[in-house]
């Protein structure tokens, strides 16, 4: 949802100390561009062209959502100043809890992360 990353992630590097952590999460890009109803992709994964989202159909307006890949998103937080340590790629809570067959969620969506998350220390 952040149209400059960059600079929003020099800021959060200009306040944290030398060794500070920093976390960083955010819903995976692949998860971003799923159609659970069909379980294909759409449009490219690559593309960084901003997206209008539906917020909720009773709400009658929508957000911008700027997708980028996770090497992307690596890449930004480095350039930044931050030496990224783990990078973990979740799957959905149900997935630990739940058998499949069990749930209404579209099949497709037990197949692929829900998020990635950065743990970063600046330098």
């Amino acid at each position: 949802m952040v149209e400059r990353l960059d600079r929003a992630l020099l800021e959060a590097r200009r306040v944290l100390w030398e060794g500070g952590v920093f976390v960083l999460s955010v819903p995976h890009p692949l998860s971003e561009n799923l159609d659970a109803d069909s379980g294909r992709v759409e449009g490219c994964y690559f593309d960084a062209a901003p997206r209008e989202i539906a917020i909720d159909e009773q709400y009658e307006s929508t957000s911008t959502g700027f997708d980028r890949t996770v090497a992307d998103l690596h890449n930004a937080l480095v350039d930044a100043g931050v030496d990224v340590r783990r990078l973990v790629e979740h799957q959905r809570h149900e997935v630990e809890t739940r058998d499949p067959a069990e749930s209404d969620l579209p099949e497709i969506l037990w197949d692929v992360p829900q998020s990635v998350r950065f743990w970063a220390v600046a330098r």
